[in-house]
């Protein structure tokens, strides 16, 4: 049976890339998207994130989470 993994690291490149390309700053993602720049700076160091930040971070770029799983 395969298992299923989300894939952090490229989780957080892909939100890096939408801030640089949106011209913005850590805070500025922090404020639109309403996730603390604390944990914002935990999915940087390759913590998962919750549900719900997850699903405000993928709205605010634009992405599906499906681009994100590993299957093993």
């Amino acid at each position: 049976m395969k298992q299923i993994h989300f894939d952090t690291k490229s989780f957080s490149l892909a939100i890096d890339a939408a801030r640089w390309a949106k011209h913005q700053s850590w805070k500025q993602v922090s404020e639109e998207t309403g996730v603390s720049k604390s944990t914002l700076c935990r999915i940087q160091q390759g913590k998962s994130p919750d549900v719900d930040t997850l699903a405000r971070l993928l709205q605010w770029c634009g992405m599906d989470f499906k681009r994100f799983i590993l299957k093993s």
